[in-house]
């Protein structure tokens, strides 16, 4: 006796495998880049592209205040065999740009419609708004080149351009209520800490101020805060090292100022605390730190020297009949050498009175060349004289009364980008030469010199 299933079974055995798979996956959607990229006859290339080719526009922050560090990045998505390029970024004026390394890694893939989309970074910037204001972004340009291989197995090809919709960025103001005095505009989260290189000076009195300056935000708004220096030291302009993390929003990292400076005598010196203010848009309010005093103590011989000299003149007035028991044959010894050194200058004389003619003046020779070593100083005055000059120029220029190099790049930056160019070169140059150990040759002064003429013939 045969039974129903058993023949059912037969049945299917005796149907094509072939068959069978298609019609089990009959019913799934799929998704081939490649066949949907082919163009068909007579299909428009450009709007086949702007149909599977669109670009997003983003901002982390579409409200900010002036010197908060915002990120603006353009993603693109394809449903095509596509290689894409940028061809037209956006003019960002009233802003500091900091383009971004791309990370090549895609992004998640968008489904839209029953589309798979695969979507890309093209293009990154940090912004650092420098004022408030309403800011549209204009739009980002990309061309894309799409390949494929027909039906025919002959290989095809079409390119086109997509293009980004504008973006607004609202800039309010910094709040008025609860500012410190001492704020510069600095905007983020940010700690400072300061110490000195040696805890003595050197037997010279010199020593290094370091400030370090660490958190997020723009790097570009800090300067160095304020310190009144007590009488005794002299310092030079500070040089700038920058720590910082680019692939974070906003950045990371720390700037450090070093000012190296000198004590005129030996004693101990205060440098009293420093304070650091900032805005914190997360929190939307204002806060600041200050760092601990420190105490430098100075030694060194020609500080020591002064001290040494006035022991014996107080000493003498002091306790008289105990050096009279003691010094005594001393000085009668003294007084016989004297005698015999007196004795034989006269006869030594009387002899020759043109030998001490000749003579005294030679060993008063030999001290001279002991301020001699002038052109250290004079190439040093030299670069710092370049550097003064610029500085007196753009304060000039830009009509302004900060004194702080920062400040004034600053300023200029706001005011003139183009000169901004041409002047920081000049200034970093000067600034690496000022406190290199090696002296700079004659033809790098010249070169800085006409530098500066050709800045300020502009």
């Amino acid at each position: 006796m045969r039974r129903p299933w058993l023949l059912l079974f037969l049945c299917v055995l005796g149907i094509p495998r072939t068959t069978l798979a298609q019609h089990a996956f009959d019913d799934l959607p799929i998704d081939d880049p490649s066949r949907r990229s082919i163009l068909a006859a007579g299909e428009d290339a450009t709007k086949k592209i702007r149909d599977n080719i669109f670009i997003v526009a983003r901002v982390d922050h579409a409200e900010c205040y002036p010197g908060q560090q915002i990120l603006l990045s353009y993603r693109l998505y394809t449903a095509l065999q596509s290689t894409s390029s940028v061809t037209a970024k956006p003019i960002l004026n009233g802003f500091t740009v900091k383009e971004r390394k791309l990370n090549e890694a895609p992004l998640p893939d968008k489904t839209i419609d029953g589309r798979r989309y695969h979507g890309f970074v093209v293009w990154q910037a940090l912004l650092t708004p420098l004022q408030t204001g309403e800011y549209t972004i204009d739009p980002l340009t990309v061309g894309n080149d799409v390949r494929y291989t027909g039906a025919d197995g002959k290989p095809g090809h079409y390119s086109g351009v997509v293009i980004s919709r504008k973006t607004t960025i609202h800039v309010g103001p910094l709040p008025a209520i609860g500012k410190p005095p001492s704020y510069n505009g600095l905007v983020g989260k940010w700690q400072i800490r300061s110490r000195l290189a040696t805890p003595r000076p050197d037997s010279t009195g010199s020593d290094t101020l370091f400030v370090e300056i660490a958190g997020a935000g723009s790097f570009d708004n800090i300067s160095m805060p304020y310190l009144r220096w007590p009488a005794g030291l002299r310092h030079i302009e500070p040089i700038q090292r920058w720590e910082i993390n680019d692939t974070a929003a906003p950045q990371t990292g720390k700037k450090v100022f070093a000012i190296p400076f000198t004590t005129a005598a030996a004693g101990e010196y205060v440098l009293p605390p420093m304070e650091l203010a900032w805005f914190d848009p997360a929190a939307e309010k204002y806060h600041t730190a200050k760092t601990d005093s420190l105490t430098v103590h100075a030694t060194g011989n020609a500080a020591a020297a002064p001290p040494v000299a006035a022991t014996p003149t107080t000493t003498p007035a002091v306790a008289p009949p105990a050096e009279e028991s003691f010094i005594t044959p001393t000085v009668i010894l003294l007084g016989l050498l004297a005698v015999l050194i007196l004795l034989f200058v006269i006869l030594r004389t009387r002899r020759r009175r043109s030998a001490p003619v000749t003579k005294t003046p030679e060993p008063a020779i030999p001290p001279l060349p002991a301020p001699e070593p002038s052109p250290p100083p004079t190439e040093e005055r030299q670069l710092a004289d370049i550097k003064q000059t610029l500085l007196q120029y753009l304060q000039t220029r830009i009509q302004t009364d900060a004194w702080a190099e920062e400040d004034i790049i600053q300023l200029l930056q706001k005011k003139d980008p183009s000169l901004t160019e041409k002047v920081s070169p000049l200034l970093e140059r000067c600034n690496k030469l000022l406190y290199s150990p090696h002296r700079p040759e004659p033809g790098i002064l010249a070169a800085l010199n006409r530098q500066l003429e050709e800045i300020i013939k502009q």
